[in-house]
């Protein structure tokens, strides 16, 4: 956490910039970052938070996966107690499917490889913690950066989130 910390407000404000240019995007406030920061290292486990940094340590890129807590909660019907929370530190110690809750690089470090060094450690890691599924979070079908990352691996779109816009009368 020493590690990741210093840089975490980096992290999420230049998120703020990666996003801000796609459909349906608002922007963090400082109180959100302070508590996705505060969730974040709490939940996640560092070897699955991914931090690119430039020569004069700043934030260009960064990934944060989990592993899938879906199984445990379903187990546990969504209750902490008695022993859902028991349920939910094994699954992340021991797990087979990653969720994959973002990756953002910074808009002039786009296209330079820096998400296929993220991806690359994060695959890695799963790997070696015996993952064999990953998923990704919502994507935009036309977001062709996203979109085109993922033409090397066997994909199955399993969901589809749309939005339809009616005038009410």
């Amino acid at each position: 956490k020493k590690k990741v910390l210093p840089y975490a407000h980096q992290m999420f404000h230049m998120y703020n910039e990666a996003f801000a240019e796609l459909y349906g995007f608002c922007p963090l406030t400082d109180g959100q970052i302070n508590l996705a920061i505060k969730q974040f290292l709490s939940l996640v486990s560092l070897e699955y938070i991914y931090v690119v940094v430039d020569a004069n340590e700043k934030v260009i890129g960064f990934g944060i996966m989990v592993p899938s807590l879906s199984l445990a909660m379903q187990k546990s019907r969504g209750r902490l107690l008695p022993l859902g929370f028991v349920r939910i530190l094994r699954s992340l110690k021991k797990h087979e499917v990653l969720d994959m809750y973002l990756i953002a690089v910074k808009p002039e470090y786009m296209g330079r490889g820096v998400n296929a060094i993220i991806l690359q450690e994060g695959i890695k890691t799963a790997l070696a913690n015996g993952v064999r599924y990953a998923e990704t979070g919502p994507e935009l079908e036309y977001n062709e950066n996203v979109q085109t990352q993922w033409k090397s691996f066997k994909t199955e779109q399993h969901k589809r989130r749309r939005c339809y816009i009616r005038p009410l009368e």
